[in-house]
């Protein structure tokens, strides 16, 4: 299996660097570039390939608009955004998560005083977490919407809702079905750090009239009727002070491209003898899989977004794969579900 890669750029000392590191690796190839947006979609109309990595701001078509584009005509490849992340650009971040992209590296690695091997092992972590789900789409579980006849019970003390690639527009919806909640709800997306505020503002302008607040969790408290986003581009660690759920946060290891980490946060709710309900989304990697083995174990209900609905299929399908889900369903019917299974209604 050879990946096939392409790369827009309006910079051609960029593209001359990804090019490199990416031929440096035998099982990707670069099969053709581009320095706008328009003529990444011509060529990619012609000879389709599996991921384009490409800038966000560009002349004539940017990297958002080839995303929707890419989108629209229902091409096959995923896009990896390489951009350099000013405020400015956060709600075009935003809304290349929502289209699907895979994730985003920064060019600022790039600069002055950076080593650059940071900014290869970015990209090779991407380029092997894509060909990983390249080769697990061929997985698909039968049976997959079980979802109408099962009776739900459970006793956690908390909601955690976890993706990654993808998983912004699905997260939306699920939360579009919920007007009040009795326990705390956590959304753990892998994400850069400061895009989650872009993100958080986002959703609380479109769903302002709902009983809750959405917001990221700073350190401090988490309670009932809320929603906290776990910060993005950092570790979260869960504690129990006094009857009141906290969250803390360090800085990531070293390498360690998917932050926050899900399954490490789950593991260390588990250790405070608190149980999750858990809802994995569209993603990129498989995160979350062991995290939520220990839930379910524990008694937790475990709900998966169908893979068939998926931006990024590997987080999902990790999850099936090992059998740990309870429900599989779009996000719409996971959102009615909860609705359903906590009373969610002021009157219930």
């Amino acid at each position: 299996f050879q990946m096939k890669v392409a790369i827009v750029d309006d910079s051609k000392f960029i593209r001359m660097v990804i090019k490199q590191i990416i031929q440096s690796e035998p099982n990707f190839e670069v099969i053709w570039e581009a320095e706008n947006g328009k003529d990444a979609f011509l060529e990619n109309e012609k000879n389709m390939a599996d991921l384009i990595i490409s800038d966000v701001e560009m002349p004539i078509m940017d990297g958002v608009e080839l995303l929707k584009n890419l989108r629209e005509k229902n091409h096959g490849s995923e896009c990896l955004i390489v951009s350099g992340f000013h405020r400015s650009d956060g709600k075009k971040i935003i809304e290349a998560f929502r289209l699907g992209a895979i994730g985003f590296i920064s060019k600022n690695k790039i600069g002055k005083g950076i080593n650059l091997n940071e900014f290869r092992e970015d990209i090779l972590n991407y380029l092997g977490a894509i060909e990983k789900q390249i080769k697990r789409s061929v997985f698909s579980p039968k049976s997959i919407n079980k979802s109408q006849d099962i009776q739900i019970s459970s006793k956690a003390d908390m909601l955690l809702i976890a993706g990654s690639a993808g998983s912004l527009e699905p997260l939306e919806e699920i939360l579009s079905r919920i007007d009040y909640f009795h326990i705390p709800i956590i959304a753990a997306i892998h994400m850069p750090e400061g895009v989650d505020e872009f993100f958080v503002n986002r959703l609380n302008r479109f769903y302002c009239d709902n009983g809750f607040k959405i917001r990221i969790s700073n350190d401090g408290s988490i309670g009932e009727n809320s929603v906290s986003m776990l910060k993005g581009g950092f570790e979260a660690e869960f504690s129990d002070k006094s009857n009141n759920f906290h969250i803390s946060y360090s800085p990531p290891q070293i390498g360690k491209l998917f932050t926050p980490n899900i399954d490490s946060f789950l593991k260390g709710v588990s250790e405070k003898n608190k149980l999750c309900d858990v809802v994995i989304l569209s993603g990129l990697c498989s995160d979350a899989c062991e995290g939520s083995k220990i839930h379910k174990e524990n008694g937790g209900i475990i709900f998966v977004q169908d893979p068939g609905t998926a931006v990024a299929k590997t987080m999902p399908l990790s999850i099936i794969a090992k059998g740990h889900q309870d429900i599989i369903a779009e996000p719409r019917k996971i959102g009615d579900l909860l609705t359903e299974k906590y009373n969610l209604s002021h009157d219930g």
